[in-house]
């Protein structure tokens, strides 16, 4: 900003906000918030506000009053606080390690002891035979690791009993029927829990990972010995079966050492992705169960997926489409009225993934 004084006022930070306002922002300590020059640089930045037409707009902020300038809310509310420790203690000039803003722990080290304060469960809460006392020694075991108080053997050693595994509801008729085969005497029913893996060894023959699923026990130990079925086949395994469990501290070293997606950079400041819209993809969820899906992945039965060009195409085949033709390809009378209504009205419609795929066909 160019004033009537000969130097020039350079704000310490300009924000734009998603509705094209400008936002200049400066930082002053309290023992200099009366002085002449704050006094002439908010003189000048009030004209500066009053040119702009309600689009510019000016904030000097100190210790005092930080929280009121940057409160994006509209209700009085602390922005910055220090958080009390389970003691209520206050956790202020405490160290951080973490691997992303929802994988982290707050600690203090004294003569290589290390006392954590606080730890997030992401990633882990959901893994069965882990409970919060437990997933507070990872973080203190990788800690020590980081510090070389523990090597990475001796961690691997700790837990190589232990495997990964999660505990599922089986909500959908899909996940059920995996257990057709093993059904008969054990009567497993909708809603009752199953334990599943992740995709550790790959099916020869689909090249697709295998996802070992059983039916729920509270003697963990033993479910990497037991016979299982893939979630993704069907397919029955009696041999070898602890080689498809993946064990554990191979999981939690990946855990640890990820990198953060959202950002490139391994060391120092990192630099946030930028992203470029080439398409739009549109995903018609046929399954609301998240918890399935991030236990064990996506399954062609729980998400549509088409381009926007295509779903204009097969809103225009099924507007023109006749009973006869909407039975060949799997859809009801009743069903293929009430995506005539919804096309109609202007909504998204949601179909099977079996039917859009012969949709696709019929619209190429």
């Amino acid at each position: 900003m160019q004033g009537w004084q000969p130097d020039k006022f350079y704000p310490d930070f300009i924000a734009v906000t998603n509705k094209n306002s400008i936002l200049a922002l400066e930082w002053k300590g309290e023992h200099l918030l009366g002085n002449e020059d704050t006094t002439y640089k908010v003189e000048l930045a009030k004209e500066w506000e009053r040119l702009g037409s309600g689009k510019l707009h000016f904030f000097l902020f100190s210790n005092d009053n930080v929280d009121e300038v940057l409160n994006p809310y509209a209700s009085d509310v602390e922005m910055f606080k220090i958080e009390p420790n389970e003691d209520d203690k206050l956790m202020d000039n405490v160290w951080f390690y973490g691997t992303s803003a929802k994988c982290y722990c707050l600690y203090q080290i004294t003569d290589n002891k290390i006392e954590i304060l606080k730890h997030t469960s992401h990633g882990l809460g959901g893994l069965i035979g882990l409970n919060e006392d437990d997933i507070k020694r990872i973080w203190s075991d990788f800690l020590s690791y980081h510090y070389s108080i523990l090597s990475k053997e001796a961690i691997e050693s700790k837990y190589s009993s232990k495997f990964v595994m999660g505990k599922l509801a089986m909500t959908s008729p899909f996940v059920l029927q995996r257990f057709k085969r093993i059904n008969k005497d054990k009567q497993i029913r909708p809603s009752n829990f199953v334990i599943v893996g992740v995709g550790h060894r790959i099916d020869n023959a689909t090249k697709e990972p295998i996802i070992p699923m059983i039916s729920y026990t509270k003697n963990y130990d033993l479910v990497p010995y037991t016979s299982f079925i893939d979630y993704k086949t069907g397919k029955e395994y009696t041999d070898n079966t602890k080689f498809y469990w993946k064990p554990l501290p191979e999981f939690l070293f990946a855990y640890v050492d990820h990198n953060d997606g959202k950002y490139d950079g391994e060391i120092g400041e990192l630099r946030r992705k930028q992203i470029v819209i080439s398409d739009i993809e549109h995903i018609g969820k046929e399954s609301n169960n998240l918890e399935e899906s991030e236990v064990i992945g996506v399954s062609d039965n729980d998400y549509v997926v088409y381009d926007n060009k295509t779903e204009q195409k097969i809103a225009d085949v099924i507007k023109d489409m006749t009973t006869k033709d909407a039975r060949r390809i799997g859809l009801s009378k009743r069903h293929l009225f009430r995506l005539k209504k919804r096309i109609k009205e202007g909504k998204k419609i949601v179909l099977k993934k079996k039917t859009v795929k012969k949709l696709i066909t019929i619209v190429r």
